[in-house]
């Protein structure tokens, strides 16, 4: 139980600095994008600032981030701890985080 107020202090501390965009799953490890939903990869701009400012686990690639605004489709969902949402899409490579997708339109 000695863990449990560190472990705590950390996940407080990582959801107060987390942007609004990046709170839009109000449920923790409650997916926004379920398996087989398309999803657009967020514009280059962004992209490049998520990159430069996350420090966690599962950065984003160079290559990732030339796949701006491109339309991919759901085909799995994971969860990292505090409940981070992270998806695997079909041809675009890598792991994405929820923040860094949109519902396709």
């Amino acid at each position: 139980m000695l863990l449990a107020a560190p472990l705590l202090a950390v996940v407080y501390s990582y959801r107060s600095r987390m942007t609004q965009d990046q709170r839009q799953s109000p449920e923790p490890y409650k997916e926004r994008f379920p398996v087989g939903t398309k999803v657009q990869v967020k514009d280059k701009g962004f992209l490049r600032q998520f990159h430069e400012r996350w420090k966690f686990h599962h950065p984003i690639s160079p290559e990732q981030i030339e796949t701006a605004g491109q339309v991919d489709t759901v085909t799995n969902v994971g969860f990292y701890h505090a409940g981070d949402v992270l998806y695997k899409l079909q041809r675009l490579p890598g792991i994405w985080h929820e923040e860094c997708l949109e519902a396709a339109g």
